[in-house]
């Protein structure tokens, strides 16, 4: 389905992220390191299609978040990335603030 394909996407784009910035993880809580959040990646995108969206959407927020927060990745940037892929998945833009 669409919305597991495009989860699975951004999964493996935060991958590779987390892949070749795994410096800027190390000495964080081991739930936040590169380690885990590889682990957590691999899982995402094994499971897109079996596990619930909303599952998948909060895995998403949390990688996002460690990622925005060690500087991996720009929020503005990553919103202008990821918001027409969710807006395709609704068959519109949603409205924000």
């Amino acid at each position: 389905n669409l919305e597991a394909d495009v989860i699975r996407g951004l999964f493996v784009r935060y991958h590779h992220l987390i892949s070749k910035n795994t410096n800027k993880l190390s000495g964080l809580p081991n739930k936040c390191d590169a380690t885990h959040m590889l682990r957590l990646c691999k899982e995402a995108i094994k499971n897109a299609h079996d596990y619930p969206f909303d599952k998948m959407s909060r895995w998403l927020g949390f990688v996002q978040g460690v990622l925005a927060v060690q500087g991996i990745i720009d929020v503005d940037k990553e919103r202008d990335y990821t918001r027409p892929l969710f807006h395709a998945l609704y068959g519109r833009a949603v409205p924000s603030f």
